[in-house]
């Protein structure tokens, strides 16, 4: 197919023109602050952008309100603990529409002092209220983004509580409507190990009051961004009428398998690559359908690489995240 056309347009620098992409840590030596750095550098990409996401309130674990007050200045501000209860950071951010909530504590318990554990919670209408040094602030209509169902590092991906100390490369785009925000994080050298993103859903179904939807898959192999832990599992989470709903990532196939798994070379006819809008398809009772499309992205075939870019001569308007494709700004990617 011919590549598609941008539905938005997309901020790629913060108002004061630091660049928001292509950003890379040189590792501290401690992990725990390696991970703190990533944190704080993503909060200040989103807070920074032109008309971008604001602060509803913070806690530092000394100091805590809902008053618009951004206590997250510096990574000792980023207060890490085991479980709830015990003074900590958090942070709520609203785009005017959606609120997330970055809680820095341990929802399953296990040591999460190293900074290795992390809750994020949206709210796609409701809002964020309460909230002390002690517990996070809560909504009545929350869904709970990362973990689903047991502790996991926010950048690892895997259970570990001592985060390794390495480089990271950050890039941190935002549509100019506010509808569209993403988070990729990479380790150098080996492939995009945070895929974070909060999004409203294009062409949602009727009936489907707040179409907005959230993931954040750390590194891991069972959360890279694949036909696999995407399309095959559930991969997104949402909030319907009826409660949270957690929805696959899907695409065109035939016989046993998508048409990008199966096809490793360009259309033999019109000797283009092909790309598959992302659709999103809920199997679970009582949510059960197709409920809208994602904007701006497309499934590639793997026959791909992580940086890859299209269209070939050089303008590089779409890059290549596993087996997607989404908006990039034109300059070479950053891998090693």
């Amino acid at each position: 197919m011919p590549l598609p056309t941008l539905e938005k347009t997309y901020q790629y620098a913060r108002a004061s023109a630091i660049s928001t992409i292509n950003n890379r840590l040189v590792t501290t030596g401690s992990g725990s602050n390696d991970q703190k750095t990533i944190l704080l550098r993503i909060v200040n990409d989103l807070i920074g952008f032109t008309n971008g996401w604001t602060v509803v309130g913070s806690s530092d674990s000394v100091a805590s309100g809902m008053a618009g007050i951004n206590r997250w200045a510096a990574i000792a501000n980023l207060v890490f603990v085991t479980s709830g209860g015990t003074a900590h950071s958090w942070i709520v951010l609203s785009n005017a529409t959606v609120q997330i909530c970055l809680d820095c504590t341990s929802p399953f318990g296990g040591s999460g002092v190293n900074a290795a554990f992390m809750n994020v919670m949206m709210s796609v209408n409701a809002g964020f209220t309460g909230g002390s040094i002690t517990a996070r602030p809560t909504a009545t209509d929350e869904v709970q983004v990362l973990p689903v169902t047991t502790n996991v590092n926010f950048l690892d991906g895997a259970g570990s509580s001592t985060p390794t100390a390495r480089d990271y490369i950050t890039s941190v785009v935002m549509s100019n409507d506010k509808e569209i925000t993403r988070v990729m994080i990479r380790i150098p050298n080996s492939r995009y190990s945070v895929n974070f993103f909060v999004e409203k859903v294009k062409n949602p179904v009727s009936g489907w009051t707040y179409p907005w939807i959230a993931r954040w898959g750390a590194m891991a192999s069972g959360n890279a961004t694949s036909y696999g832990n995407c399309n095959d599992v559930v991969s997104v989470t949402g909030l319907s009428p009826g409660g949270v709903m957690h929805m696959h990532q899907s695409s065109e196939g035939y016989i046993s398998s998508m048409v990008g798994e199966l096809l490793s070379t360009p259309n033999e006819i019109s000797n283009s690559w092909e790309m598959f809008p992302v659709g999103l398809v809920c199997a679970t009772v009582g949510f059960r359908g197709f409920h809208g499309r994602r904007f701006d992205t497309y499934w590639v075939l793997d026959a791909h690489q992580d940086g890859d870019t299209f269209p070939g001569d050089g303008t590089r308007t779409w890059l290549v995240i596993g087996d997607q494709v989404i908006p990039w700004n034109g300059s070479t990617p950053l891998l090693s």
